[in-house]
């Protein structure tokens, strides 16, 4: 899963990924939980890059809870933390 799958608004385009991977461009994420229940999915995940001004290693953690209904993305809610250096 790449980093443009996981910010799209609800009309398919991409929100915050863009910005994020010009100032990152070998953003990964790491799937750390992914529950589902009822109509929702909540995945709880790591992301790890070079931003590419410094060439510092930056982390940072977040959660993403979607509202699904007809095969279909209806809300999205997301936590993410602020980039940080990433602990060795």
């Amino acid at each position: 899963m790449s980093p443009q799958d996981c910010h799209r608004d609800l009309r398919g385009r991409s929100s915050t990924s863009a910005p994020r991977s010009k100032k990152v461009p070998d953003l990964k994420v790491t799937i750390e939980d992914m529950i589902a229940e009822d109509d929702k999915v909540v995945v709880r995940n790591h992301w790890t890059g070079t931003d590419a001004a410094t060439k510092q290693r930056v982390e940072f953690s977040g959660i993403v809870i979607w509202r699904i209904a007809n095969r279909q993305i209806l809300e999205r809610w997301a936590h993410l933390e602020r980039p940080h250096a990433a602990r060795v």
